[in-house]
């Protein structure tokens, strides 16, 4: 992932998702799993950044178009 102003971002993706220009921050959204019965999930904590909490991203696992918006699926580390 690459900042590329307050606002936007450009992020490492594979070859086969065929997207080069920057992506808003509006755009990016946390992944919620499906819950699972008597699942426990630990949350990532929040790095500080400028006095701001960001979290940081391992990897893009995947995306899909719903609603006409690309969303995608985050591995946050």
């Amino acid at each position: 992932m690459h900042i590329v102003s307050p606002n936007a971002v450009v992020l490492k993706l594979p070859p086969s998702f065929k997207i080069d220009a920057p992506i808003n921050i509006s755009q990016l959204h946390p992944y919620k799993p499906p819950t699972i019965p008597g699942q426990q999930i630990m949350p990532q904590s929040p790095v500080e950044v400028e006095g701001e909490e960001e979290y940081v991203v391992e990897e893009i696992l995947d995306s899909c178009l719903r609603h006409n918006k690309l969303e995608f699926l985050v591995k946050w580390e």
